[in-house]
């Protein structure tokens, strides 16, 4: 999305065109066309901005997503915690969590 933003600043690639109209040995036609479009008035300017305000939307929302998920996984433990009877009143974890039901890597 990023790279979308920069090619919108950047101008145009000229444009080249040819071929034949007709094919007939020794008198065969043929034609070549180049064109470039000109770019005014801060138009690049103006197209850049705009890319890069749907691109700090669309990292909004990913951030957004992310929180979202983190919160409803958060949340989801201590709903747990709490129905296991592990928290008492302030939240506050009551006990030992067995060593046998999470692990460490390489702790064992």
């Amino acid at each position: 999305m990023r790279g979308k933003a920069y090619q919108a600043g950047l101008y145009p690639n000229p444009a080249a065109s040819g071929g034949a109209t007709q094919l007939a040995g020794d008198e065969s036609q043929y034609f070549a066309a180049l064109s470039q479009e000109i770019v005014t008035k801060r138009k690049l300017l103006r197209d850049q901005a705009a890319v890069c305000r749907e691109v700090a939307q669309v990292e909004f929302r990913y951030v957004r997503t992310r929180f979202e998920l983190l919160t409803a996984v958060r949340q989801g433990y201590f709903v747990m915690l709490a129905a296991q009877g592990g928290t008492d009143a302030t939240g506050r974890h009551r006990g030992e969590v067995p060593s046998s039901r999470f692990s460490i890597a390489g702790g064992g």
